[in-house]
């Protein structure tokens, strides 16, 4: 599992998406901060992860989440998991179809670092072997913990604090 943003030069993300595919693993970039995409980074992304402000700009216009990742997914060919705060996150996949996973209520202390919890959580139930799905579900509820306490790695969830994952546990679209 490679995992990229864009804090460093997209030259970066893509010698090492060039070096993940080439070792077969896949690639999940987090398009922040916004901006346009080297096409060949993108042909090398397998799972896109942007906010829904960074999916707006990349779409070049204002639209529902879970329409940008459609259009998105349709575009760039590749899965897309758009975050959108207390609404949780909304995916579309070729193959897959589009789903939504709403987020658990939490009072808000600091959203900072959210993005990160979220993106670190799902390579993290992708490598173990969850699908996609499953992975954006347990991502969303680390980033819904994570802001209810102020910092950011501070405010991480541990495993410890995620067990028993919550009964109901739901996602809205293909199992």
């Amino acid at each position: 599992m490679a995992v990229c943003q864009l804090e460093a030069p997209q030259s970066c993300a893509l010698a090492s998406f060039r070096l993940a595919r080439a070792a077969g693993a896949r690639t999940i970039l987090n398009p922040a901060p916004s901006a346009g995409l080297d096409p060949g980074l993108v042909e090398l992304t397998d799972i896109l992860v942007p906010n829904e402000h960074e999916a707006a700009a990349l779409d070049g216009g204002q639209a529902p989440p879970d329409v940008l990742a459609a259009r998105l997914a349709r575009r760039f060919g590749c899965a897309v998991v758009v975050t959108a705060g207390p609404r949780g996150c909304f995916a579309d996949a070729p193959g897959l179809g589009s789903w939504h996973c709403p987020a658990p209520e939490v009072q808000a202390a600091d959203t900072t670092g959210a993005g990160d919890a979220f993106v670190g959580a799902l390579a993290c139930r992708l490598r173990a072997g969850d699908d996609l799905t499953a992975a954006a579900a347990f991502a969303t509820r680390v980033a819904s913990i994570s802001v209810a306490q102020p910092g950011t790695m501070p405010s991480y969830p541990t495993a410890a604090d995620l067990e028993p994952a919550p009964a109901g546990e739901s996602v809205t679209g293909p199992a």
